[in-house]
């Protein structure tokens, strides 16, 4: 474990309401349209062990804070059939690694309710995989990537989520708050590897069928969607927002790793800063390849 990551720190919108959160589910989708197929993957992971992943990211080359899973292959030397490989030396890594995850699989696209519902479903799931680990038993932030838009298709999310984890689970589990941001797969570890394990489940699922993708486990991460989950709650769960954090000037790829190290969010609303301002937080990443990747992004 590593103490170099501050707790999240969580603003609700309009509101003098904050809170501080220890343990990060990274969510985010792959599919929903075209050959039909939808996966939606959440990943877990203690502030405390968002180094080891990092690490377990550059360690099999997929390059977290620059690239995602559609850019890696886009962008970079890597093909399809390097990216599969190297997310299934992740995903070995991860299983012997106090990081929990978990996914939801349909093999027909899903309205915007029953998407919701999966999301909501695989959170809960990356949680209650991780029970035991007292360290994850803490207030935990659901991250999602993107943005929650105002209106009523913004409900959608924060309803299932309340009606999957309601008081009673918030009471016997753990707290838990909804937040949204926008390139969260390039800015928040969790939500990285939840972007290149829903796209690794959906090619095997497009390809071989979702019970294939499903049954390749042989533990319970991956689960075919079921309609009985759709559990909306009458009030939805909060929504809240990163406290905003300004840039390094000209260091787009640094910010983002300085953000996550804060436990903020990168905003074009502040003028940039001198990186020397950051340095301090860069020196408390205790994990050499960490340190080096970070100090070389850009």
């Amino acid at each position: 474990m590593s103490d170099s990551a501050r707790p999240i720190s969580l603003e609700k919108r309009r509101s003098d309401d904050s809170v501080r959160a220890q343990s990060v589910v990274g969510v985010d989708e792959s599919g929903n349209a075209e050959d039909g197929v939808f996966v939606t993957v959440a990943v877990r992971a203690a502030r405390s062990d968002g180094v080891e992943l990092v690490r377990r990211l550059v360690e099999n080359r997929l390059q977290p804070f620059r690239h995602k899973s559609s850019s890696l292959v886009r962008y970079t030397d890597a093909d399809k059939a390097d990216r599969r490989r190297r997310v299934r030396a992740l995903l070995a890594d991860l299983s012997h690694s106090t990081v929990t995850w978990a996914a939801v699989l349909s093999g027909l696209p899903l309205d915007e309710m029953a998407a919701a519902a999966a999301y909501a479903v695989a959170a809960k799931k990356a949680i209650t995989n991780g029970l035991g680990q007292t360290h994850l038993e803490t207030d935990t932030v659901v991250l999602r990537d993107g943005q929650l838009v105002r209106g009523e298709h913004a409900q959608a999310f924060p309803r299932q989520l309340r009606g999957h984890c309601d008081v009673s689970f918030e009471r016997n589990i753990c707290p838990v708050y909804l937040a949204s941001l926008e390139q969260a797969e390039r800015a928040y570890p969790q939500v990285t590897a939840a972007d290149y394990i829903a796209g690794y489940l959906r090619e095997i699922a497009a390809q071989h069928g979702v019970e294939t993708a499903v049954e390749q486990f042989d533990y319970e991460q991956p689960v075919r969607f079921d309609r009985s989950w759709d559990n909306p709650a009458r009030s939805p769960a909060s929504v809240y927002q990163l406290k905003p954090i300004a840039p390094i000037r000209e260091k787009r790829l640094t910010s983002r790793a300085i953000a996550w190290l804060a436990g903020e969010a990168i905003t074009a609303t502040r003028d940039p800063l001198d990186r020397n301002r950051y340095r301090r937080l860069i020196d408390t990443i205790d994990d050499p390849v960490v340190s080096d990747y970070v100090t070389e992004l850009d």
